[in-house]
């Protein structure tokens, strides 16, 4: 029905010059036809129609706006995951400095206990 309300309002081809052509006819035939089976009907159906586009329009712009907002929030988690990962490898590092320290601490036990045993002999020596 869309398309006759279309070939309703469009105007016979330029070419035609005469009323009684084959173009006019079928014009003629599809106006008279509209009209029989209710122009009104086609009227409402197009404004229908153009509410509806309304409503489709204003549902894309809704959900762009929800994509717009889920892509910040991605952003924004992204730059939370970045953090977490960068705290991570500095976590990692500081990990690796402390085993590095807990080795020194021991092999500093180690030679003070050694030292500790010689100087326990060096006196044991002396008191004799």
């Amino acid at each position: 029905t869309l398309g006759m309300f279309f070939l309703m309002n469009r105007s016979p081809p330029k070419s035609t010059q005469s009323r009684s052509s084959a173009a006019s006819d079928v014009y003629k035939r599809q106006v008279q036809k509209v009209k029989e089976n209710g122009g009104e009907s086609l009227i409402e159906e197009v404004k229908r129609m153009l509410d509806d586009g309304h409503h489709d329009k204003q549902r894309r712009e809704g959900e762009a706006e929800i994509f717009k907002s889920a892509k910040k929030e991605i952003s924004k988690e992204e730059q939370e995951n970045e953090l977490i990962r960068s705290l991570c490898v500095d976590l990692q590092k500081k990990s690796e400095e402390f085993g590095e320290l807990q080795r020194k601490i021991e092999m500093t036990q180690v030679e003070l206990s050694e030292q500790s045993k010689l100087i326990e002999q060096s006196l044991s020596l002396i008191h004799i």
